[in-house]
């Protein structure tokens, strides 16, 4: 149990350090090489006000989960940094999305509530990849179930927070 536990803990951590470093590399491609020679950091700069400096991976999440965040209820203001933080939520893991929820320019209480319970919940890809590769490990036998599974565990558990995030939006 107890090699099986630490097995288990080191894919996590490893899961994590690739996840959070393949971002880092994408920002660094995207913002220092394709924004500077493009011109698109100071558009981005200057569509946003500010609240982005450069063309980034976050950016984008902000532009693609917008419309999840409007549908949660998160008034229109706040909707393209709580889609950033859904968008963080989705690709890296709910901590990363967590630890930038106070530097993000939230106008509402009602944005903070809703991302709170929104980005509660462990479904995210870096979750599948733990999942495959830890329970995997353990069970290497079940890895084409865990595949198979993956995607449709994290949209569920998604909804789920998804849900419950609705609903204490409309308590509020």
């Amino acid at each position: 149990g107890t090699v099986d536990g630490l097995k288990l803990a080191i894919n996590v951590g490893a899961m994590l350090l690739v996840f959070i470093a393949l971002i880092a590399m994408i920002n660094y491609i995207l913002g220092d090489w394709i924004g500077s020679w493009t011109g698109l950091n100071d558009l981005v700069a200057e569509w946003t006000d500010g609240s982005y400096e450069k063309f980034s991976l976050e950016y984008l999440f902000g532009l693609l989960f917008a419309p999840f965040a409007w549908i949660l209820g998160v008034p229109s203001v706040d909707i393209v940094s709580v889609g950033e933080l859904l968008g963080t939520k989705t690709i890296i893991n709910e901590f990363v999305a967590y630890a930038n929820l106070p530097s993000a320019d939230l106008v509402y209480k009602k944005s903070w509530i809703i991302a709170t319970y929104a980005l509660c919940g462990f479904a995210n890809f870096s979750s599948i990849g733990i999942q495959i590769g830890g329970i995997g490990a353990i069970a290497p036998g079940q890895r084409k179930t865990l595949t198979e599974l993956g995607i449709k565990a994290m949209i569920g558990g998604t909804l789920a927070c998804f849900m419950t995030a609705v609903i204490a939006g409309m308590v509020v």
